[in-house]
């Protein structure tokens, strides 16, 4: 009987280890998804700000830049990316990410980013 007993609490005990490994495996994942789930959140708050500051600033884009005219924004858009080449393409002139359209006067009345979701 004493063998069967010895035998039982060895069980008992790995039973009651690997449940314990379990649960605590579990709850390692589950604060681990909690804690990404957070973080996205904050993520996306931070991305919609962002996205909005940039949205209002390339429709503010227009208004500042009334008295500049046409090879005035270029340059000026050519400054802040020096690496890319003009090129024009579906009736805005693009300076690297960043796409302006003109009037006929040659006054800025669009500007518009390379990629949505802008």
């Amino acid at each position: 009987m004493c063998e069967d007993s010895g035998g039982m609490k060895r069980t008992t005990i790995v039973i009651i280890g690997i449940t314990t490994l379990l649960l605590g495996s579990n709850a390692a994942w589950a604060y681990l998804l909690l804690d990404a789930a957070v973080g996205r959140t904050y993520l996306q708050a931070a991305y919609d700000e962002a996205r909005s500051t940039a949205v209002q600033a390339l429709g503010l884009l227009p208004e500042v830049a009334r008295a500049a005219g046409r090879e005035e924004v270029i340059t000026a858009a050519r400054r802040l990316a020096p690496e890319a080449e003009p090129f024009e393409q579906d009736g805005f002139v693009w300076i690297g990410q960043l796409g302006v359209r003109f009037d006929g006067a040659g006054r800025l009345v669009e500007a518009r980013a390379a990629v949505e979701p802008f």
